[in-house]
């Protein structure tokens, strides 16, 4: 009897130790999950802004600005043409220097400096790739129009490791970062978004020759831009 007792007292132990570290690897995995999404630093700022640009050839060549503030719970969404120029102010950058147009775009809508920053070029492959693994219907070369999807799909907490291949796959370029992809996302999902759109006084560029050089511009509407400037603000 005594030999019974021990054996299933051995076995009920050895049950609880299996149950104790399953527990344990189900606890820890969640708290990973939590701080690989929730808890990075980037999803804790206050506000963070984004400068997307699409590659020259098989896209639109917007430029859209992007600003998310956690605060007040909204992510504002403003597409600008390829070469933007802000004649009042006589400020301009391209898409080939995005670090540059956040410190434009500063300036242009006179709003206050972010407490982070990030920028990021798009070719479509990008877009129908990022489109395909988040499983959502996108047939359009237009970078705002992914955006708007992307505000509509909801993420449950497993999603992480989709935006992990994303960003594996994509390689991202400018000085984005799996933390700051993640925020733009959840961001956009998440909170209200307000899409608007700055246009051009042209509908192509106007080259400007400065000596050797020459630089291509797109004028912008005054009553675009102070439109922006109040909705900021």
């Amino acid at each position: 009897m005594r030999a019974r007792r021990t054996r299933k007292s051995r076995k009920s132990m050895f049950v609880l130790f299996i149950l104790l570290i399953v527990v344990l690897i189900i606890g820890g995995g969640g708290w990973y999950l939590y701080t690989k999404t929730y808890g990075n630093s980037v999803m804790k700022l206050s506000t963070v802004d984004y400068l997307i640009a699409t590659k020259n050839g098989d896209t639109d060549g917007k430029i859209v600005f992007i600003r998310s503030m956690k605060d007040k719970k909204i992510v504002y969404v403003v597409e600008l043409p390829e070469y933007p120029f802000y004649g009042d102010k006589n400020i301009g950058f391209d898409s080939r220097d995005l670090s540059f147009g956040l410190q434009i775009i500063k300036q242009m809508f006179d709003i206050d400096t972010p407490d982070d920053s990030y920028f990021m070029t798009l070719s479509a492959d990008d877009m129908n790739y990022m489109a395909s693994e988040l499983e959502i219907s996108f047939k359009k070369k237009d970078v705002v129009s992914l955006l708007k999807k992307l505000s509509k799909r909801k993420y449950g907490i497993f999603d992480f490791l989709k935006i992990q291949r994303i960003a594996r796959e994509l390689k991202l370029n400018g000085n984005m970062n799996y933390d700051s992809f993640y925020r733009l996302l959840i961001s956009l999902s998440n909170n209200a978004v307000m899409f608007d759109e700055i246009k051009g006084l042209t509908k192509t560029p106007i080259t400007i020759k400065v000596g050797d050089r020459q630089y291509k511009r797109i004028y912008l509407s005054p009553e675009d831009v102070k439109r922006i400037q109040e909705v900021l603000h």
